[in-house]
């Protein structure tokens, strides 16, 4: 194939940019800065997130993903526009591309992103199933005919998936993972405190002392925020065993989500699932305590990945490399195999 390979993991949150031959080698936030009135986009990517809480009126942050999926397509369109731009500005040849979502889109869905990544100059489109990319990035052996249970928690979805033999066997996108628990510890601290804190804020505070388990010894932190009664700015104290307690009904539907797919996995994989147990990748598996918390609620064996959070576009930058192979084998879809796109 002519023209520069490019991997990119599309996520909610964040999107990370892979070059074959260079690597990884950005990854900026997944958001628009636009002009309130007209709509147009003026900012992109970490110069947008920049912004963020700190627009005039004349201008509005927007998260064109939200949980997984596109809530705005033009956007989108104009997101993916600027990431390839910024890798292929000058260069002749159109690049080819592989995007990776999460795994709960349609058919439909996944042919339409391959419409908007064509729309934003790709001369050939290729999509991966988030959960098939952090096997791929984890090093799962995913050719073997055994089941490997993969959860990649990411900030709009976490999504759960069985893999044998190159092929996903059973899946499910859980809406409860990292911006849940975010907005948890928000509510927590407007509920108890009657403190209001921005988003950013609460996720730096679920970072630094957050947890699926008790800290010890107990950690603190200092932060900033409005009182919401008088309306003034204050400094205020909150502790680890207050955002633990933050977070438990977030983190008990993200095990109970684990749970369902698990009970719905065909029986033929429950000796590999209760022997190999379940792999964590995604930027939330990075939360302290994660893996012992899944490991007490679902009585399996659960391991965090090696550098979790680039497991996605670590596996599409893999994709690249066999992308003729991976579609013969059904694991990659391109434009063609999703004609047929009723479900």
């Amino acid at each position: 194939m002519v023209g520069t390979k490019i991997g990119i993991d599309l996520g909610s949150s964040n999107t990370r940019v892979f070059v074959e031959g260079k690597g990884l080698v950005f990854a900026e936030p997944s958001v628009v800065v636009c002009d309130a009135h007209s709509g147009a986009p003026v900012a992109f990517g970490k110069e947008a997130a920049e912004m963020f809480g700190r627009t005039p009126g004349s201008l509005s942050v927007v998260a064109p993903m939200k949980s997984g999926a596109v809530s705005d397509y033009a956007l989108t369109k104009h997101l993916l526009f600027y990431f390839i731009e910024k890798i292929c500005k000058h260069k002749y040849f159109k690049p080819n591309v592989v995007v990776s979502m999460h795994g709960g889109l349609s058919k439909l869905e996944k042919r339409t992103i391959l419409d908007v990544v064509y729309a934003s100059g790709a001369a050939k489109a290729f999509f991966l199933d988030e959960p098939f990319a952090a096997a791929m990035g984890a090093g799962v052996p995913f050719r073997e005919a055994a089941g490997n249970v993969v959860a990649d928690i990411g900030g709009g979805t976490a999504d759960v998936a069985v893999i044998s033999m190159g092929r996903i066997a059973e899946s499910r996108s859980i809406r409860t993972a990292g911006n849940a628990l975010t907005e948890a510890i928000v509510q927590f601290l407007l509920r108890l405190h009657d403190v209001e804190v921005g988003f950013l804020t609460a996720q730096e505070i679920k970072h630094s002392i957050g947890g699926a388990a008790l800290h010890s010894p107990e950690i603190a932190v200092v932060m900033n925020g409005k009182h919401r009664k008088t309306a003034t700015p204050l400094s205020f104290e909150v502790n680890s065993k207050e955002i633990y307690r933050a977070m438990q009904e977030p983190l008990e539907q993200l095990a109970e989500g684990i749970h369902a797919l698990i009970e719905k996995s065909p029986p033929e994989f429950m000796a590999d699932i209760a022997d190999r147990g379940i792999l964590l990748t995604g930027g939330g598996a990075n939360l302290y305590g994660i893996d012992s918390y899944l490991r007490r609620k679902l009585s399996l064996p659960v391991r965090v990945a090696e550098n979790p959070a680039e497991c996605v576009i670590n596996g599409v930058g893999l994709a690249l490399k066999q992308l003729e192979k991976l579609l013969h084998n059904g694991s990659i879809y391109d434009i063609e195999s999703l004609r047929d796109y009723a479900e």
